[in-house]
């Protein structure tokens, strides 16, 4: 019997990857409030009624992507911390590499960035309730967590980086808007005006003026190399 169980519960569970893939597709190629739970249905090959089964409300599935999506945007971040970052780096050299992280986003994970906007303006609209974005809110401060530990806090030691402004504030100044431009430059990411735009360069310059804002001035500081785009 347990046997059987385990089974079954393998089984939805691949199910429900199947069903967060479609509905993070639907979500991450136009505003949420447009897809409908038979979008998602027809999409993952799955019927109306067991989308409901599984998650209950569109919103209860909606906030499952966010939570997943977030993490494996967390986990990217540390797995490349791990291969490009010297262990003696100082906190300006993280934060050149936490800055690069978004510019991998918008290069090789556009739907992801697409979709963390699409997401901002869902919670805006459906007016959600914390108590249901428990969750997410858990794993969005995986981010916070990690941005703490290895650029603000060895940023108080070397003063390498600007630490004059709280962690919280520090965090959503960089974050905010690396994100937000993440999302508009990947929804339209050549577009003209007296000729050809490049949206990606771009967003490097802006990544690039963040990291002197936040460095210039100090004298233990490195200058800035530039970010490669990573595949």
């Amino acid at each position: 019997m347990a046997r059987e169980e385990r089974r079954h519960s393998r089984v939805i569970e691949r199910r429900k990857s199947i069903v967060l893939s479609a509905a993070f597709q639907l979500f991450a190629s136009s505003s949420i409030e447009e897809v409908k739970m038979e979008d998602i249905a027809k999409k993952s090959e799955f019927g109306v009624a067991s989308l409901y089964r599984y998650y209950g409300t569109k919103t209860a599935l909606t906030i499952e992507v966010a939570e997943t999506k977030w993490r494996e945007f967390v986990d990217m971040l540390s797995k490349s911390e791990a291969r490009n970052v010297p262990i003696d780096a100082n906190a300006a050299m993280e934060l050149q590499h936490f800055l690069s992280v978004f510019q991998v986003l918008l290069h090789s994970h556009k739907d992801l960035a697409k979709f963390i906007v699409n997401f901002s303006s869902f919670l805006n609209h459906e007016k959600i309730p914390e108590s249901s974005l428990k969750g997410y809110r858990k794993a969005s401060e995986e981010l916070l967590t990690f941005f703490k530990e290895h650029v603000y806090d060895k940023a108080i030691n070397d003063g390498s980086v600007r630490t004059n402004l709280p962690l919280i504030t520090t965090y959503r100044r960089i974050v905010v808007p690396c994100l937000s431009l993440a999302g508009r430059y990947a929804a339209t990411l050549r577009f003209s005006i007296r000729g050809d735009f490049d949206g990606e360069a771009a967003y490097a310059f802006i990544i690039e003026s963040i990291y002197h804002e936040m460095t210039s001035g100090l004298c233990s500081a490195k200058p800035l190399s530039p970010l490669k785009q990573k595949e």
